[in-house]
């Protein structure tokens, strides 16, 4: 089955800034920042959802049209408006480098109304100039672009039959696209700016470079992949346990042929969710300790939020009243994006309070009085300039996406 999952797209960004790590008080008697909201809007429809930023600001994604059909869009400046990508299809874009150049998927539908994804090819836009390309003949999809320009995915090889279909990992370089797995298959999901790539067959990750193929013997049972500016390759590994309800994620770092096991916050699993172009890592890791869950005999591991760098791991600390804390995005200043939970399953119920980290404590911490009676943050996107957050969620019950920007605590 076919997948428009972009959650594991990877921009990565050359040049981290230096951030100085202090402890973290987690009962701070100060009252935090809260963040306004600015809604992206739409383009005349009623949904958009953002996929990408870039280092400016400018944010990226799929909107609907009065009609119901999705476009994608750029929004930058307080404006929104269409690409124009094939106007008489759908669009989206799917992943955004530092300079705003995007790439994405176009086809004469996004998705069929049974929510498969349809027959789909590939774009790539820069300052307005559209090039389409498609590796395969009936579905091409970009993961990922890197600050070049260089773009990576997967494409349909063939067609076993109409349930099972052969993918094969992409690079397009300056209008010529390159098959890195034609003796295999696999999904290219990582570029950074060596043009070193990430490709996972199954869930055995592969790295690309220097035009060879090399199999990351030390990594297996893999899902979701990232990639550093130095060639370091970031897993999330599963590990069985005694039974289905034992097993447990762990995050694992390739360096040089070695691996090393990122560690927890005193729990078992850990799972990372970002590495930005330093190799700082960010994720939530179980703590060790339980909560009881409401009506109910299950222990629910309490999470917070973990910073790695230089080969230690740091409790970001939980802002008041939080229970959990799940990092989701890091930029290369170091600044820290993602969701809290008062209670656990706040995020699907629509509860969840989002948050921004940096240098040691949290810098914003949940939504205007105003802005909350409307808005339901669902995910985020990306972290943006001055620590705001590119997010997705429901405005009023719709689907919007939206910057959120720290304002001072009043």
């Amino acid at each position: 089955m076919r997948s428009f999952a972009t959650a594991a797209v990877c921009l990565l960004i050359a040049g981290a800034g230096a951030v100085g790590l202090q402890h973290h008080r987690a009962a701070s008697a100060r009252k935090l920042p809260v963040f306004r909201v600015v809604n992206l809007g739409t383009l005349g429809g009623d949904g958009t959802a953002a996929t990408a930023s870039d280092e400016k600001g400018a944010a990226f994604g799929r909107s609907q049209l009065p009609n119901g059909r999705w476009h994608a869009f750029e929004w930058r400046s307080g404006r929104m408006h269409d690409l124009g990508i094939r106007p008489q299809w759908e669009s989206s874009v799917t992943a955004a480098n530092r300079s705003g150049v995007v790439a994405g998927v176009t086809g004469p539908v996004l998705y069929h109304s049974s929510g498969t994804p349809g027959e789909v090819q590939a774009f790539i836009e820069t300052e307005g100039a559209v090039q389409d390309f498609k590796a395969g003949s009936s579905f091409t999809y970009p993961h990922a672009i890197n600050n070049h320009g260089d773009v990576v995915g997967a494409f349909v090889k063939r067609a076993i039959s109409p349930d099972l279909e052969i993918f094969h990992g992409f690079l397009w370089h300056r209008g010529t696209v390159t098959d890195l797995t034609p003796a295999s298959m696999g999904a290219a999901r990582c570029i950074n700016d060596s043009e070193d790539v990430v490709i996972i067959n199954g869930d055995r990750p592969f790295l690309w470079e220097e035009g060879k193929l090399r199999k990351l013997t030390m990594m297996h049972d893999v899902s979701e992949v990232w990639l550093d500016q130095h060639g370091d390759v970031l897993g999330d590994e599963d590990v069985a346990g005694k039974s289905v309800l034992n097993d447990y994620t762990r995050g694992l770092l390739w360096h040089d042929g070695k691996r090393t096991d990122i560690g927890s916050l005193g729990g078992q699993s850990t799972q990372p969710s970002d590495m930005n172009g330093a190799g700082w890592i960010v994720g939530s890791s179980e703590t060790g300790k339980t909560v009881m869950l409401p009506r109910s005999n299950f222990h629910f591991p309490v999470w917070h939020g973990f910073l790695w760098r230089h080969g230690k791991m740091q409790d970001l600390g939980v802002p008041p009243g939080a229970q959990h804390v799940y990092p989701k995005h890091i930029n290369n200043s170091g600044v820290i994006g993602g969701l809290t939970e008062a209670s656990t399953g706040d995020i699907s119920s629509g509860k969840a309070k989002p948050f921004a980290w940096s240098n040691g404590h949290f810098v914003a911490y949940g939504l205007e009085p105003s802005a909350a009676k409307d808005w339901q943050i669902k995910s985020i996107v990306a972290v943006g300039p001055k620590g705001s957050l590119l997010a997705n969620g429901l405005y009023r019950g719709s689907r919007r996406a939206c910057w959120l920007v720290p304002e001072p605590a009043r």
